[in-house]
Order: structure tokens, then sequence, then C-alpha cells
């Protein structure tokens, strides 16, 4: 919904001859414009893909751009947390972790300095 108005302020009722255009109070410098303001965000095209260092689970691009892209996003979102959270609840036992991600996943003991 798209909200279309030819005045710079949509909830003054009073017409006290302030356009919002005046910049310096002067009202011969006022200038009048006939171009509408809309304050709107009209989304017309959408990509997404899942990226994850396991290559089995990462998807590629999907693209849309046809009508109804804000519903046709959600409808696509929501298919896909449906997807991953049926990766999620699958109980794989895990395998051992490498040198490198053990080391990774250690906490960091801080180094006192010497004085």
């Amino acid at each position: 919904m798209l909200s279309h108005t030819n005045s710079h302020r949509d909830n003054d009722n009073e017409d006290d001859g302030d356009d919002g255009n005046n910049v310096d109070g002067n009202d011969d410098n006022v200038v009048k414009s006939s171009t509408a303001l809309i304050n709107a965000h009209i989304l017309f095209r959408f990509c997404v893909y899942r990226v994850t260092e396991h290559d089995h689970y990462c998807t590629e691009p999907y693209t849309y751009s046809v009508q109804d892209v804000m519903g046709r996003f959600f409808e696509h979102k929501f298919n896909k947390s449906k997807t991953i959270s049926g990766i999620l609840l699958c109980e794989t036992p895990m395998g051992l972790l490498t040198d490198t991600k053990q080391a990774d996943s250690m906490p960091r003991q801080s180094v006192a300095t010497a004085k």
C-alpha cells in the first residue's frame, strides 16, 4: 500500500502558510513543488542462497522478480526454514575434531606481561 500526498506535512490540518519549503522564513523565497512525496520502499526482486562449509548443504542462488515479490520471498524463506530445521533435527553422530578445529575451540589463555 502506498501513501501519496502533495503535502510535506501529513498530520497538520491548520493552514499557516508554511508548506515546509520555506528555508529562511522569507515567504518571497518559497519554492512550490508539484512533485508528490512517496515514502515507500518497493521490493521488486530478490536473490537468496544457502552457504555453509558443508558443500552438500549449499544451494544455488534462487532469484525472483515477477509479481508479489514480498509474498514469494516469505514463502521461500519459510520453506527453507523448514528444510534447515529438518537438517538440524537429524541426530548424526559427531566425528572427531581435527587438530586445527580442536585448537580453535579451546579457550584462549591471557598472557601476563612482565613488568
